[in-house]
């Protein structure tokens, strides 16, 4: 994915973030605030970099609490 592709991707989430996910059913339903767009953005940056390192060994870690089993 190009920048160009991530910016374009990230516009058109924006623009689609005030419609119902589930349209309305032919009623005359309105959204007031547009969904959370974070989590879209998180796992999109997530593969943007993932493809920019290009290597599968590498773990990315999106939103995780990261417990470590080690600390006492």
């Amino acid at each position: 994915m190009t920048e160009v592709q991530f910016f374009e991707k990230v516009h058109q989430k924006y623009k689609d973030s005030n419609h119902l996910l589930e349209g309305d059913g032919g009623f005359n339903i309105k959204r007031g605030m547009a969904h959370v767009m974070s989590g879209y953005l998180e796992d999109l940056f997530a593969l943007y970099i993932a493809q920019k390192v290009n290597r599968k060994d590498v773990e990315y870690f999106v939103d995780k609490v990261i417990w470590n089993s080690n600390k006492k």
